[in-house]
């Protein structure tokens, strides 16, 4: 499609065009570089997706996406690629989710975490983003 733009673009630098003509490959011009944003846009929302998916379907199989596990996971020391639970952070992550689900907000949650003195595995306090993250990705895996 850009080649098309182009040509349009030259075709009327080059042409004696009346007004009419003028308005007629500007008005085509600017359609063609529309319809072109369009199937660049749904052509970077095609690709997203199936990254997403691609990479939702390998955590699936315990392979690993990041160097940084998710939280309640560890890297299996045996077999890198794999990730094996990490039982500390498995009661945690379902003391949230059962929160969560239980209705509760993720700065109640955070809060709830911090008053009993739970660590988070930054070893700063706990925030409602990062239990929304881990809720959110539970989410992705049910």
């Amino acid at each position: 499609m850009g080649n098309l733009v182009t040509d349009y673009q030259k075709a009327r630098s080059l042409l004696r065009l009346g007004p009419y003509e003028r308005w007629q490959v500007e008005c085509i011009t600017r359609l063609l570089k529309r319809h072109d944003d369009r199937v660049a846009a749904e052509k970077r929302l095609r690709v997203g997706r199936q990254t997403s998916a691609a990479m939702l379907a390998r955590q699936d199989a315990g392979r690993r996406v990041s160097s940084i596990p998710p939280y309640g996971w560890v890297v299996d020391p045996s077999r890198p690629w794999r990730l094996m639970p990490r039982p500390d952070e498995q009661r945690v992550r379902d003391t949230i989710l059962r929160g969560a689900a239980d209705g509760n907000s993720y700065r109640a949650i955070a809060r709830e975490l911090n008053t009993a003195g739970v660590p988070c595995r930054s070893g700063r306090t706990w925030s409602h983003q990062t239990v929304g993250a881990i809720v959110r990705r539970a989410s992705h895996k049910a």
